[in-house]
């Protein structure tokens, strides 16, 4: 027989071969669309329209199905499920998916800081950084105070751009938040007429969050097509367009690190969360400079942009739906002389609860953190395979469960 006869029988065979495989094997995953071999389902799925494709999925194959991007992703969409698997067995539910992003621009390497590590090392920082943000009075009176006092600075900054047409709140929101985490980590905060280094930090970060997490197709993309970094030239042109914005947020962690060891002291107070890092370091492998600059950037992560966007979201939907209510709590409650504090929350129900719809109506977080499986798992009744990268739907949650009607 002839190689191309060979061939001619031989290349229809494979394929045959491999759609069955294809689809035995995606028959081990929650049902959801039908993907296609090679591409899943990346071809049906639209990145501006994302969030209403997994509202009508989750209405036809029910709260927990998969789609494919090109290697499965489950995602699950009930209050309960969620429930279940990041909080009951959240031990299960550990293992971060790598990025390229990550391996090639992480401040400390591979497996650096909480949010994207696994294993020891995340275990060992979250501790740390958890038990150090604690000590320093997060949710309590010295990190209200610090709160209190860049608010009432922030506000005599707008109150002095009254005469402006139009006042940019989003840029004053964002350095405002900005000096606040920046006081929390490394004892001081910027000054608004030498803030460049700051400015320049924030236009970097909110370049990279936009990058990274605004668009969940490209989210999405990052932690399961890694082989498009391994692509030739694909690390060129990442480098090139991604490589400043990175180096800016490099150095604005390492400067002001250097900045904050300044003023340690070795048996004085910790002034600031560098400080108290600082004296664990070499305690454990996993606890090491590197590791500093990668949990200061991460602290940023969690609440530059998250709490920005809520005081966007809160601006925009009070300004057009105005609560007669909750003015008229708050005046009663702490009255028009001071600003609120954690102390009134109890007596502000009304108030408390107003912040917490704004919250859910905002979408501010869409999806809780993408993490892997580490063995095969059964949730709500249905099996999951070990390594199987999975979501939890905050947006179809706060929007359509039964649990908030």
């Amino acid at each position: 027989m002839s190689l191309m006869a060979l061939l001619f029988y031989a290349v229809p065979a494979y394929l045959v071969y491999y759609v069955i495989s294809y689809y035995w094997w995606v028959s081990k995953y929650p049902k959801g669309p039908r993907p296609y071999p090679i591409v899943g389902n990346l071809r049906q799925l639209n990145s501006d329209k994302i969030h209403l494709q997994f509202r009508e999925l989750s209405l036809q194959y029910g709260p927990i199905f998969t789609v494919f991007m090109p290697v499965p992703v489950v995602v699950i969409t009930s209050y309960d499920g969620t429930r279940e698997a990041y909080v009951t067995k959240g031990d299960s539910l550990v293992n971060r998916p790598p990025t390229p992003y990550n391996e090639e621009f992480a401040l400390a390497g591979p497996n650096a800081g909480v949010i994207n590590a696994n294993g020891q090392s995340w275990l060992e920082n979250r501790r740390l950084t958890l038990s150090i943000l604690r000590d320093f009075g997060m949710g309590k009176s010295l990190m209200e105070q610090q709160v209190r006092s860049l608010f009432s600075f922030s506000l005599s900054i707008l109150h002095n751009l009254l005469t402006f047409v139009q006042i940019h709140l989003n840029y004053n929101s964002k350095m405002m938040i900005g000096n606040i985490i920046t006081e929390t980590l490394f004892g001081f905060r910027y000054p608004y007429d030498a803030s460049k280094p700051l400015v320049d930090f924030v236009k970097a970060f909110t370049a990279i969050f936009e990058l990274t997490l605004s668009n969940l197709l490209v989210r999405f993309s990052a932690y399961t097509m890694r082989f498009i970094m391994h692509v030739p030239g694909m690390q060129f042109v990442s480098r090139k367009v991604h490589g400043p914005t990175f180096n800016t947020i490099k150095s604005f962690i390492g400067e002001n690190t250097e900045r904050a060891m300044k003023d340690f002291e070795k048996d004085g107070e910790d002034g600031c969360f560098v400080h108290a890092y600082s004296r664990k370091i070499g305690s454990s492998p996993h606890i090491t400079k590197e590791q500093m600059h990668a949990v200061c950037f991460e602290v940023f992560a969690a609440g530059q942009e998250t709490t920005t966007t809520t005081l966007r979201w809160a601006t925009l939907l009070l300004a057009a739906n105005q609560s007669d209510k909750a003015r008229e709590e708050i005046l009663r409650v702490v009255g028009a002389e001071r600003l609120p504090s954690l102390a009134d929350k109890q007596s502000l129900p009304y108030t408390s609860a107003l912040v917490h719809e704004v919250q859910r109506r905002a979408n501010i977080v869409q999806v809780c953190a993408i993490t892997k499986f580490l063995s095969d798992y059964f949730l709500t009744g249905h099996r999951i395979p070990a390594g199987t990268t999975v979501i939890g739907d905050i947006f179809q949650i706060m929007a359509h469960d039964p649990i908030f009607e």
